[in-house]
């Protein structure tokens, strides 16, 4: 019994769309782009239906996109609820001021929702001195609204002349003490009675890290 053949399913323009969906944007030119292809070599991978798999994964990985979802729609669209795009900012230097979301994001990530909670900043940690917690190069996520100091958690903190910097926070009847976790770097402290605003101080706890090891 002779069979019918079923038309071959265009898994590449269903990529090509969850692409320009996620993006925002409406044409093939612009997905080429994105994916660094040529016009032409994006125009003959779509017509044979042949997946560029680096290129789908580098974009994944720059993006922050599950690439299951973008292969085949599984699990959870990166534009729905779920999911929400954070803004990450630099570590503030002395003359920044502590207000990163006034500054310019220098990147983006797709994160689940609960990590873009009101209050929560993004930022880009760089510097050794919290390894091997918190690697050069983490994103920590900074609780703004969580500043209370309990001993030994990890905070961003706000350090005249110097600006912000993680450390894991101790407070004795005298002075703060800033502790890195890294033996290599040494502990610091602020007397108590030099800070008229503790809470001015400390930037907010840090809620999350976002790391490669």
């Amino acid at each position: 019994m002779n069979q019918t053949n079923k038309p071959q399913e265009r898994v590449f323009d269903k990529i090509v769309e969850r692409i320009k969906s996620f993006k925002g944007i409406r044409y093939d030119i612009d997905v080429a782009e994105l994916l660094g292809m040529t016009q032409s070599a994006f125009a003959e991978r779509k017509r044979r239906n042949s997946l560029p798999f680096q290129e789908l994964i580098e974009f994944c990985d720059n993006e922050g996109v599950p690439y299951d979802w973008l292969l085949d729609g599984r699990g959870s669209d990166p534009n729905a609820g779920d999911f929400a795009k954070v803004n990450v900012y630099a570590m503030a230097g002395a003359g920044d001021g502590r207000d990163f979301e006034g500054k310019e994001p220098i990147e983006s990530v797709i994160l689940p929702s609960d990590y873009a909670r009101t209050g929560l900043v993004a930022i880009k940690v760089r510097g050794e001195s919290m390894e091997p917690t918190i690697y050069d190069g983490a994103i920590v996520g900074v609780d703004s609204e969580d500043r209370q100091i309990i001993d030994g958690k990890v905070y961003a903190v706000w350090i005249p002349y110097e600006g912000a910097v993680i450390k894991r926070v101790f407070i004795d009847p005298e002075k703060m003490i800033l502790k890195s976790d890294n033996d290599r770097f040494p502990t610091s402290s602020i007397p108590l009675r030099e800070i008229s605003d503790r809470e001015n101080i400390i930037i907010g706890r840090v809620a999350w890290v976002l790391q490669k090891f």
